[in-house]
């Protein structure tokens, strides 16, 4: 039976840059009357997470923060309970090697994101696809051996091998005693791939099918369409439930 969804932020459940629309803030609280637990995840720090979720006036929900690097449970300060994944001193000089040498390359050309783990990356005066040949080179040169990337939706997002959103994901569902088969996740990018293995329902966009559908079987037009999708079918576990009762 549904019991968690774990949802991308970006180009899942609002625009980018933009918050979370009313209709949808709507079918969400309506999930959450089904006793669903809900997880918003991004590649964003944990506390811009935490402030769109606070100006969408929901409640009881758990954030993954740097692609997995920070977990909240709960929106408010102080959350009830913080996880941040541990990175070996390796993987952290192997991260500022990219940083620099990314950096070096572009300078003001790029920004990057002030996460505390891994890193995003936005091209803000560059070709995108040039700052990820460039960051392949890096690390195949200098034999990185402990990060990992993820290259979507103009960004480029660097953790290490230990680090996203399907570690943090698991270890939620460990923490609430909740498995893969009662888990649902909707994304749309490269870095919910990791998510998508560890649910049981993965659901993507029209827009994105062509990429993901081998990870994300489930395909439906937008946000509004997947809650509405989600919300019956666990009213039809409820009600199915109740019937093998009578």
């Amino acid at each position: 039976m549904l019991q968690l969804v774990a949802f991308d932020l970006d180009g899942t459940l609002a625009d980018f840059n933009r918050p979370i629309q009313p209709e949808t803030v709507q079918l969400l609280q309506q999930l959450q009357e089904e006793e669903v637990k809900l997880i918003f995840t991004s590649g964003k720090p944990i506390s811009y997470i935490a402030g769109l979720v606070r100006q969408s006036g929901l409640e009881n929900i758990i954030i993954i923060g740097d692609n997995g690097g920070r977990i909240w449970f709960g929106h408010q300060f102080p959350p009830s309970k913080t996880i941040m994944m541990e990175m070996t001193a390796t993987a952290s000089g192997e991260l500022e090697k990219i940083k620099t040498a990314i950096l070096t390359k572009y300078g003001e050309k790029v920004w990057i994101q002030p996460n505390e783990v891994a890193f995003s990356l936005f091209g803000s005066d560059i070709e995108i696809q040039k700052v990820y040949d460039f960051c392949d080179r890096v690390f195949k040169e200098e034999q990185i051996k402990h990060l990992k990337s993820f290259k979507t939706g103009g960004a480029l997002d660097v953790m290490p091998l230990n680090i996203d959103k399907g570690v943090a994901l698991k270890l939620i569902q460990e923490e609430l005693n909740i498995p893969l088969e009662d888990t649902a996740v909707i994304g749309d990018g490269a870095n919910d791939i990791p998510m998508f293995l560890q649910g049981k329902i993965r659901i993507t966009f029209a827009k994105t099918a062509d990429i993901f559908q081998q990870f994300a079987p489930k395909v439906v037009k937008d946000i509004n369409a997947a809650l509405r999708f989600l919300i019956d079918l666990s009213q039809f576990e409820k009600n199915m439930i109740l019937d093998s009762l009578m």
